[in-house]
């Protein structure tokens, strides 16, 4: 706590200038959520508070605490002052135990240099901190990213740079230092992105091992649209996903597309067709058997209300969701049902000012 009070003091001097000057306006929300378990008939109430100030145009500070029903589960209070090229973050947060997290962060960012210093205090871990130097500029990168605990003690270390040694193809080099690891303490990753004609391609190496790679290439002609994506891991059977989309007319609101997901050998997954219309959705998974709707209507300018439907004819879940919002309060409601019997309920209720 000694340490989290010094880093507090620090905070206060650093963003502590002119404070005659400061002006504050508050804004924030109430949160109530209640979750009813009707399997083992258990309920949860939820309540959470938040308000950000802001101090003056470069600080800004905000407040949360939130509660449940056998008392305080979290408070949390932050503050960020910026006035560029620095910034200087600080989160204090507390939980049921106590003391949970002190962080600081200062940043200096003016192009192509960005540079933190983050320093943190974790109950029952010892104070660690870390230091981020990148240089960027649109034809490379560089991130290095050494990690100390206490004072100077190496705890791992992250490199990472970015170039593109042909036109349309960017390569991404990354590297792990981890003394504690027991797989290997130095590990490195490339990933390798190309756009061509024939469409869009990435490559992943583990140490220059291939491990994964993907294909997406995207269609168009007058009022159909569609997108074709293939993806393949080590140890893993292909996956590729169709996607198409049919808009009847720019102006009349009628639009329908279909998705078909697979793996080799050709499985199919997922085969879904969805119809819209004006504040309509209908969606239909011939596959796994499901149905969904969607309802969108505007009460008024800001009141908006959507209700959503959704079926497993397999499984025989049935699910029925509400959100009601307008500019200060919202209101939302999820019924989840089996077999015609009730599972869960949850009510959200949320006012903001």
């Amino acid at each position: 706590m000694k340490r989290a009070g010094i880093m507090i003091a620090l905070l206060c001097v650093l963003c502590g200038v002119n404070f005659s000057a400061w002006t504050v306006n508050p804004s924030g929300y109430l949160r109530q959520d209640l979750d009813w378990d009707f399997t083992d008939n258990s309920l949860s109430l939820t309540s959470q508070f938040n308000i950000d100030l802001e101090l003056a145009n470069t600080t800004e500070m905000t407040a949360n605490l939130r509660l449940q029903e056998d008392g305080l589960d979290r408070a949390k209070l932050s503050c960020t002052w910026e006035e560029r090229p620095y910034r200087l973050k600080w989160k204090l947060q507390f939980d049921v135990d106590g003391f949970d997290t002190c962080r600081l962060e200062w940043r200096y960012r003016k192009d192509p240099w960005e540079v933190k210093l983050i320093p943190t205090i974790e109950a029952g871990d010892p104070f660690s901190w870390s230091l981020d130097v990148s240089y960027e500029t649109d034809e490379f990168s560089v991130q290095l990213t050494p990690e100390f605990t206490e004072l100077f003690s190496f705890s791992s270390f992250k490199g990472k740079a970015t170039f593109s040694p042909l036109s349309g193809w960017t390569l991404r080099s990354t590297i792990n230092i981890d003394p504690s690891a027991t797989d290997g303490q130095v590990s490195c990753e490339q990933l390798l992105t190309g756009k061509t004609s024939l469409g869009d391609f990435s490559f992943t190496y583990d140490d220059l091992h291939l491990t994964a790679w993907s294909y997406d290439r995207d269609f168009s002609a007058d009022k159909v649209w569609a997108e074709f994506s293939f993806d393949w891991e080590e140890g893993e059977a292909g996956e590729y996903e169709w996607y198409g989309e049919y808009e009847a007319t720019e102006d009349s609101g009628y639009e329908a597309d279909i998705v078909i997901e697979a793996t080799q050998p050709l499985t199919t997954s997922t085969a879904k067709v969805s119809f819209y219309a004006q504040g309509w959705k209908v969606g239909l998974d011939f596959i796994k058997q499901q149905i969904s709707c969607t309802m969108k209507r505007y009460v008024t300018g800001d009141t908006r209300w959507d209700l959503d439907l959704s079926f497993d004819l397999d499984d025989e879940e049935y699910e029925v969701e509400s959100y009601w919002e307008n500019d200060l309060i919202s209101f939302d409601i999820d019924l989840t049902c089996t077999k015609l019997g009730l599972d869960e309920l949850s009510i959200e209720f949320e006012l903001d000012f």
